[in-house]
């Protein structure tokens, strides 16, 4: 089948998102108006969450994003706890906004955001070694814990006919399992420079805290890189401050770090997810010089959301002018049928 014919069976793109609402919410900040401490309280102003300012373009069909794609679901790992504190002060989006979904004929349906949310809460990170439980015995129910969570995190978004999975702020690295059943239909969002060789490329959980502590203090750390490349630079230690901008939740903690030249450059990567974190082919990215007045914790995530949000849209409409991305799309979308005899709704072109 030629791409073109490919584009038209298609029709509209389902896309559904993978996060975390603790770390968006709580962590980051989206949902909320934003003071920058750092800068004696100054008014930032309403952070916007990728998932809201999607669901915008989407509810406003104005760009070829919202003409072209749908939102259909929205699959947090948060357990009962962290999910309350999540929408204790109003939560990283607003739940009752509703958004269209559309096929070839017309609206099939306009949930809320809160009604296209599904919980699957990573139980299996709270396992701990029983008494009497060898570490093997011990990894094994853990492996086991997760691929059960992974499959129940992949029946979800074939629930929700999903033809791409956005990771976006989810906490856990994704294993074989999910990477397995979705492949180059899952990508993730990467709020910093991805590029191979690019002297300010910086992997791992916490871009934000690096990249602060890159210009600040000319150094990176190293002690939660795990699954990731070690920037290459001196190796040292750092005895963490009280009141540290970037890194205070660890004060008093001696952390291993490298001496890395000092740079203002940020940037966002949509890419491919691979089983090696942070490794994936990229799809998208931005690179950009910060301000001055950005150069605070909250200033730089603020730069990067409103980045990000421009980026990702047109990284997903990149992606799907690709002639075998769309057959790869439609292939699923036929696997699917065969599978799964009834839906919610046909969201099929």
């Amino acid at each position: 089948m030629s791409a073109e014919r490919a584009t038209t069976i298609l029709g509209r793109i389902n896309v559904a998102f993978l996060t975390t609402a603790h770390e968006i919410s709580v962590d980051e900040g989206a949902g909320s108006v934003i003071f920058d401490n750092e800068r004696g309280g100054l008014l930032l102003g309403y952070r916007m969450s990728l998932v809201e300012s999607l669901a915008r373009e989407i509810i406003a069909g104005e760009t070829e994003f919202g003409r072209r794609c749908n939102l259909v679901g929205i699959v947090t790992n948060d357990n009962d706890a962290r999910h309350a504190e999540a929408w204790s002060n109003g939560g990283p989006w607003p739940a009752n906004l509703r958004v269209p979904i559309w096929n070839g004929t017309g609206m099939l349906a306009e949930p809320s955001l809160d009604e296209l949310l599904v919980r699957v809460p990573a139980t299996w990170a709270l396992l701990r070694r029983e008494d009497g439980q060898s570490a093997e015995e011990h990894t094994k129910r853990v492996t086991a814990a997760k691929a059960a969570y992974e499959a129940a995190l992949a029946d979800a978004f074939n629930r929700m006919r999903a033809d791409l999975v956005l990771s976006y702020s989810y906490t856990k690295i994704v294993e074989h399992d999910l990477l397995e059943r979705f492949g180059a239909r899952l990508l993730n969002i990467h709020p910093a420079i991805l590029q191979p060789g690019d002297p300010q490329r910086t992997p791992g959980i916490t871009p934000t805290a690096d990249l602060w502590t890159r210009y600040h203090e000319g150094f990176l750390t190293t002690h939660r890189k795990k699954a990731v490349d070690i920037p290459d630079g001196e190796p040292s230690t750092y005895l963490i401050p009280e009141g540290h901008p970037a890194l205070g939740d660890e004060a008093g903690r001696e952390v291993s770090i490298v001496r890395v030249p000092r740079s203002a450059r940020a940037g966002v990567t949509l890419h491919i997810m691979e089983p090696e974190v942070d490794e994936g082919k990229i799809v998208k990215d931005a690179a950009y010089e910060l301000a001055s007045d950005e150069l605070t914790m909250q200033g730089i995530r603020h730069r990067n959301y409103r980045e990000m949000q421009q980026l990702v849209p047109d990284g997903i409409l990149t992606y799907i002018a690709h002639p075998g991305v769309r057959q790869l799309l439609l292939r699923e979308r036929q696997l699917r049928q065969l599978r799964q005899a009834e839906a919610p709704y046909a969201m099929t072109g």
